[in-house]
C-alpha cells in the first residue's frame, strides 16, 4: 500500500469516526431547537399569509434536515453494504451474510 493510499484511509477513518458523527449530533440538536422555536403558538398567530408560507417551508426544511442527520448517523453506527440482484438493489447491514 502506498503512502497516498494509507493517508487516504487515515483521513477517511477520522472523518467517518469523529467528524461526521459530531456534525450529525450538532445538526440534530440545532434542528430540534429550530423546531421548538418555529412551532410556538405565539409566533404563528402574528403572521400574515406570506410569512406563514415561509414559516412552513422553514419547518419542513428543519424536519428533513434532522431526518437526514438521524439516518446518516445510523449508517455511521451500522455500516451498510449494497446488494444488487437482477430486479432490485438492497442496503443491508454488513454484519449479515447475504
Amino acid at each position: 500500500m502506498s503512502t497516498a493510499e494509507s493517508s487516504h484511509l487515515l483521513v477517511e477513518s477520522i472523518v467517518n469516526k469523529a467528524v461526521a458523527p459530531a456534525i450529525c449530533v450538532f445538526g440534530i440538536i440545532g434542528n430540534l431547537l429550530n423546531l421548538v422555536v418555529l412551532t410556538r403558538k405565539r409566533l404563528q398567530c402574528s403572521m400574515d399569509r406570506m410569512e406563514k408560507s415561509a414559516h412552513v417551508g422553514l419547518v419542513a426544511l428543519a424536519v428533513s434536515d434532522m431526518m437526514f442527520c438521524i439516518f446518516y448517523f445510523c449508517t455511521l453506527i451500522v455500516p451498510l453494504k449494497v446488494v444488487s440482484t437482477t430486479r432490485s438493489t438492497y442496503l443491508i447491514p454488513e454484519s449479515l451474510n447475504a
